[in-house]
């Protein structure tokens, strides 16, 4: 009895489950047209980009997984939240992120370099100076900047030993 390559299934081993990932940069903009820009700019780049028009949907994307992201740039003046609130509340559940503000006002970026842990572009924004800034932050983070995702449920940790399976996983 012979199989072809197509009758025949791999079953995945415990590694297989797993995949490793790199964090991604979050954008979060009011408007759409510098949330494409920066996007397509920084992706064009080799980064993972995730981008939110608005810090509400945002802010629910990291509640959902806290560890996802490793660098946030955001504008100031959005309706509904400031970018600074949103800051205040990502810090809250992870303050070892890194923030890049982007106002237009240059009494904005005077208040923000009395903020620890943030860097301020004044916009327009130089994309090049963006590049350069984001490489400056992405270095001085941890070197293993990897986390890892379970195929089954989406949760995630920082080694496979440690994730929180959800209670419908097979793994859990």
């Amino acid at each position: 009895m012979s199989l072809s390559l197509d009758q025949t299934k791999e079953v995945p081993g415990p590694q297989d489950r797993l995949k490793s990932t790199l964090k991604y940069i979050m954008i979060v903009d009011d408007e759409p047209d510098i949330l494409d820009l920066l996007q397509g700019y920084l992706e064009s780049k080799g980064w993972k980009i995730k981008a939110f028009i608005g810090p509400g949907i945002a802010l629910s994307s990291i509640m959902m997984n806290p560890k996802l992201y490793s660098l946030i740039i955001t504008d100031i003046r959005m309706p509904d939240m400031s970018g600074i609130e949103f800051i205040k509340k990502v810090k809250s559940m992870d303050n070892n992120i890194k923030v890049i503000f982007m106002t237009a006002f240059e009494t904005e970026i005077d208040e923000l370099r009395e903020l620890s842990d943030v860097e301020p572009l004044k916009k327009p924004i130089s994309l090049e100076t963006l590049v350069s800034l984001i490489k400056r932050l992405k270095d001085i983070q941890k070197k293993d900047d990897r986390f890892y995702t379970c195929s089954q449920c989406g949760d995630s940790g920082e080694s496979p030993e440690i994730i929180r399976h959800r209670p419908t996983c097979p793994h859990y």
